[in-house]
């Protein structure tokens, strides 16, 4: 935000009509262990961690409100995120994930990326595109970035292979067609996003630690058990009795 207020002063003072000159205001962030608490990303001697740990919800709410004050008429695209899956060969800069349990990188690459766009959708982000399609062809070596694609890369030696990421955007996608963001039902311990269809209500729930932890929580009136990945609970009829998560 600051870095977008200093473009707003300069526009204000230098140009003729002193209006923001965009149509989309366009952020990159990686979620990492060195992050401050807010103000630029931070990858020297951090990892990967997940959404809620780097405190993304918040961090893209405040983000959002800037915007509708100062540029009420542009889109946000949150158009660079991920991680990689590859440990780094040289730690000092790192987006490699800060695994635990019996979870893997690619693992966690999955977990987190449909929980960060969830994240996004409920703080009402126009757009997001994950960092990237394809590892770089240098993935192999650990480099910042290389690794972070869904599929491996063309040259490798398993050509565009899917990474366990590649199904679980593709699962999200599906889920989320011909559903819109309805309502926020998180409590401490379990987020909890709505989305309403033209004739259901699709729960997404998970547990937002990076511990393993599973929470069981009530979902109307049903008893499930929240874990760490997202999983959907869909009800018939349009308007349901909400009961809050428990």
């Amino acid at each position: 935000e600051d870095y977008l207020e200093a473009m707003m002063d300069w526009f204000r003072t230098y140009r003729k009509e002193g209006k923001f000159p965009a149509d989309v205001i366009n952020v990159h962030h990686y979620c990492n262990s060195s992050n401050p608490p807010s103000g630029p990303i931070n990858l020297v001697n951090g990892s990967g961690v997940s959404p809620e740990e780097d405190n993304l919800k918040a961090r893209l709410t405040d983000l959002k409100r800037w915007c509708l004050k100062n540029t009420p008429n542009c889109d946000i695209w949150f158009s660079e995120f991920g991680y990689d899956t590859v440990r780094p060969s040289n730690p000092i800069l790192s987006q490699y994930p800060k695994l635990y349990g019996d979870y893997n990188a690619e693992d966690l690459q999955s977990i987190w990326l449909v929980r960060t766009f969830l994240e996004m959708i409920s703080a009402d982000i126009d757009a997001g595109f994950v960092y990237n399609a394809i590892d770089e062809q240098n993935a192999a070596n650990g480099n910042l970035f290389a690794s972070c694609g869904l599929y491996t890369a063309e040259y490798s030696s398993k050509p565009f292979a899917p990474k366990p990421a590649a199904s679980t955007i593709t699962l999200l996608i599906s889920d989320l067609n011909g559903y819109t963001y309805f309502r926020d039902y998180s409590t401490k311990d379990v987020k909890c996003y709505a989305f309403k269809g033209k004739n259901s209500i699709k729960f997404f729930f998970w547990s937002p630690t990076s511990n393993g932890t599973k929470v069981p929580i009530t979902i109307n009136g049903k008893k499930l058990t929240a874990t760490e990945s997202v999983q959907v609970l869909k009800t018939n009829g349009r308007f349901p009795i909400f009961k809050k998560v428990r």
